[in-house]
């Protein structure tokens, strides 16, 4: 009863205020447009398209002129150079590599984050004995929500508070609607079979009432009402922004006070590991595979050899392939520093302080190898290890994180493509990807309740947590103490789309899971559908921008 008052108000407010807000968003892309037909053209960029073309060997776009002096668009690759550049002498070609290495970058950040962050995690979730809903509502987030998390940061460093939010929303917009549908359709039809195979056991774990709780649910209408607030303002403040972790910190201690769930999970993934020491992730060659599955796992195979170099495994076995990568990682992990923040490995040589710190990177590598043996026997600093594999694969996703977000500013400047709209769709899918893997994996192995209660774990850690975390830092950097959210009148309309479709959103999924007696196979569609309108109206508003 109390959850029907919670969630049915409001239900009929969200969808109220996203149709104000397409209204709002028609009416300001017709004034665009309008203003667009009868005003003239920007003379300063035409006069810089006109020099660069006039003085250049070959016809250059004025979107790479805007994207050189873009500070943000050169980490460890320069984009707008590399496009001036081109080897075929047509910057298009190049920009379309670009876009295949958007690609690839997301595709490094989410498994970084699922075979690399997450498993440290794991193994102190079981040393300390957490419960499984702590640690589902934690370390599954948290392990789902990092190539958010790191996107964010990053996207905020570079003062672009608006792409941050625009990334971190839209990632929740797709785990709400996207997971959230394949999720429930998935644990209807399993449902529907194991009822009609007459498995009990196994129609009791894939019932939707029993295994929802509404704590995860009631903890995103929080958040999302929260930030609902300050968008009205378009500002936060530190005082304001330190709220939400602690809303975060109060959902996880409510969560904490449920009793333990009436369904038994299966205990499949809590039984250690028996038998043979399993290969490394990515290490292990597929059999009789053709070469066109191998030419992809070798390319895969390269960068997971760079990361275990750098990351330390932290799975809880050990073998002569372990032993040899954790010697390596204390050194690896100092050079890899040295390259990102001090531009060379050389420079470790310029201060004593980081040639302190390459010495004992040295001595902590010979140390691991001489103080352990081939296994399968856990060395006794193996605790050590996973803390190195955790700052370490900090490190790493900070990383992978900046050059996606380079990336996609110089192909949103160059294209001609609004970054907002890159940041709700081609990052968000991306960090959002994880997800749905992991949430379609817990249902078809009966953990109902666990992917149920995951859907909302994961927005709730981006939008209290990440953004809390993240806009505290922003404004305390601050002269002013205050960070304002958007830039512009596109980037207000947008997030507050965001923000009210997300609210919808949840409606839809909570009652969803609450009443799926009546909801049949139409709630999944819908979901879809709600996506597709947000997707549609949010890219009009920031491409109406972009060309007026």
């Amino acid at each position: 009863m109390l959850s029907g008052l919670v969630f049915l108000p409001l239900t009929w407010l969200s969808l109220i205020t996203p149709g104000a807000a397409v209204i709002m968003a028609t009416s300001r892309i017709i004034n665009k447009a309008a203003t667009h037909a009868i005003a003239p053209s920007d003379p300063t960029e035409e006069e810089m398209f006109m020099a660069a073309y006039a003085n250049g060997t070959r016809p250059m776009s004025s979107g790479i002129l805007r994207a050189e002096q873009c500070p943000s668009c050169r980490k460890l690759i320069n984009y707008p150079e590399a496009l001036r550049n081109s080897p075929t002498g047509d910057w298009h070609a190049t920009a379309g590599v670009l876009v295949l290495w958007v690609f690839a970058l997301l595709w490094l950040l989410n498994t970084t984050a699922q075979d690399f962050f997450v498993p440290p995690l794991v193994y102190w979730s079981k040393l300390l004995c957490l419960r499984p809903e702590i640690s589902g509502a934690t370390l599954v987030a948290l392990g789902n929500g990092a190539p958010d998390a790191f996107a964010m940061i990053t996207a905020t460093r570079a003062e672009d508070v608006p792409l941050a939010l625009t990334t971190v929303l839209g990632s929740m917009m797709s785990v709400l609607c996207i997971t959230g549908s394949a999720i429930v359709f998935t644990a209807e039809q399993l449902h529907s079979r194991a009822k009609s195979s007459g498995d009990s056991g196994k129609q009791m774990d894939l019932n939707f009432h029993p295994t929802f709780d509404s704590t995860s649910a009631v903890g995103l209408s929080a958040g999302i009402l929260y930030m609902a607030v300050l968008m009205q303002t378009g500002q936060a403040s530190v005082d304001k922004a330190v709220v939400m972790p602690v809303l975060y910190a109060l959902y996880l201690m409510v969560l904490t006070r449920q009793p333990a769930a009436a369904v038994e999970e299966t205990a499949e993934n809590e039984k250690e590991a028996v038998g043979a020491t399993p290969a490394l992730p990515g290490l292990d060659m597929p059999t009789n595979a053709s070469w066109l599955r191998l030419l992809p796992w070798g390319l895969a195979w390269l960068t997971y050899v760079a990361r275990w170099i750098l990351i330390p495994p932290s799975d809880r076995h050990w073998d002569r392939t372990r032993r040899v990568f954790s010697s390596l990682a204390p050194t690896g992990v100092i050079l890899f520093w040295a390259k990102t923040s001090l531009g060379s490995c050389a420079a470790l040589f310029a201060n004593p302080a980081s040639t302190v710190a390459l010495l004992l990177g040295l001595l902590a590598s010979v140390a691991i190898y001489a103080g352990s043996d081939d296994g399968p026997s856990l060395p006794f600093f193996y605790p050590a290890l996973t803390l190195l594999a955790k700052a370490s694969s900090i490190l790493v996703l900070s990383v992978i994180a900046g050059e996606l977000t380079a990336c996609v500013e110089t192909l949103g400047l160059v294209l001609g493509v609004a970054r907002l709209s890159l940041g709700t769709t081609v990052m968000s899918w991306g960090n959002s990807l994880g997800d749905l893997v992991v949430g379609l994996a817990m249902v078809r192995q009966g953990q109902c309740r666990a992917a149920f209660t995951a859907v909302f774990a994961g927005p709730i850690f981006n939008c209290l947590f990440s953004a809390g975390i993240v806009l505290t830092c922003a404004a305390a950097s601050t002269n002013s103490g205050v960070v304002m959210l958007w830039t512009d009148d596109a980037g207000r309309t947008n997030l507050r789309l965001h923000v009210a479709f997300l609210a919808v959103a949840c409606s839809v999924l909570t009652l969803t899971l609450r009443f799926q007696q009546s909801a049949g196979n139409f709630a999944p569609f819908a979901l879809l559908v709600l996506y597709s309108a947000f997707l549609a109206c949010s890219l009009s508003v920031e491409q109406s921008e972009l060309q007026s």
